[in-house]
């Protein structure tokens, strides 16, 4: 492991500690330094503040998410609500760390727009696949359902929902393009 990967990973723990520990406002970059015991200036040699920090632990969610997902089933409406499910789920495991990314996400800066744009591709690789032997464009589907995701995480990051009102309400919406993309697809019917 090179110094720069072994500065990024021991800030990037202490980060999630403090998450942990007291959410999205309790990261400041001073106990950033501390609990990862390197410089400032090293620290702002890899992360250009607290969001993009924060934004990074993202994808160490995804890849713990990715590992442990769980079959899904037969139905393309079926899988993309299981998807949506196991996500809501692993986000009940950990909320603090969930609103954490959530609302560094939304952040203006350039290094977390990149994390968006990187999450934002992770999330249609991930729906494109569950639909990809189905009739239609996977971007039917993807697209719609990634800015009902970004909507909803907003207002549960916020405080305005909660994670089962989410998971159902995307369940849903998710059930609801499906259909509605199929439909689409299918043959016209003479009367």
């Amino acid at each position: 492991m090179t110094e720069g990967s072994a500065i990024r990973e021991r800030a990037l723990d202490a980060t999630k500690h403090l998450v942990e520990d007291g959410g999205y406002e309790a990261v400041h970059m001073r106990d950033v330094v501390q609990g990862a015991g390197v410089s400032l200036g090293s620290l702002y040699r890899y992360f250009s503040g607290r969001d993009h920090l924060i934004a990074e632990l993202q994808f160490q969610w995804i890849g713990a998410l990715s590992e442990r997902r769980d079959p899904l089933p037969h139905e393309p409406s079926d899988r993309v609500a299981e998807l949506i499910h196991q996500t809501c789920v692993s986000l009940a495991g950990s909320p603090r760390l969930g609103r954490a990314t959530v609302l560094a996400l939304q952040s203006r800066d350039p290094a977390v727009q990149n994390c968006r744009r990187r999450v934002d591709n992770i999330f249609m690789s991930y729906f494109s696949e569950v639909v990809s032997d189905q009739p239609f464009s996977a971007a039917l589907v993807a697209e719609p359902l990634r800015l009902a995701w970004h909507g909803a995480l907003t207002l549960w990051a916020q405080g305005h929902s909660n994670l089962t009102e989410l998971d159902d309400c995307l369940q849903e919406t998710a059930r609801t393009l499906v259909a509605g993309a199929l439909a689409r697809v299918a043959p016209a019917t003479s009367s």
